[in-house]
């Protein structure tokens, strides 16, 4: 399962584990409430610091999702030569 999919799932099942609302973890993470629906629709992943204030609230560790990134392609990423990385980011 892709990171874009674990995310919203482990949002959810905190959420309601924890018997909050939606406006309510949005409030204490600060975001708005439409802000968190999408992060728990799949529509959007958090930025770091959002992801961290996420994990405090429900309870939560980020070690949980890192099976779901795709260690093997950032670890050929990270070792490609500063030539191919360049090319690669101007390409997006």
């Amino acid at each position: 399962m892709s990171l874009k999919m674990a995310f919203p799932i482990l949002l959810h099942q905190c959420r309601t584990r924890l018997g909050c609302t939606q406006e309510l973890v949005a409030e204490r993470c600060e975001l708005s409430t439409r802000q968190y629906q999408a992060l728990e629709m799949g529509h959007a992943l958090p930025s770091l610091p959002t992801a961290i204030r996420l994990a405090v609230v429900l309870g939560f560790s980020l070690d949980a999702l890192k099976d779901e990134v795709d260690v093997i392609a950032l670890t050929h990423q990270a070792c490609a030569p500063a030539s191919s990385r360049r090319k690669t980011l101007a390409k997006k």
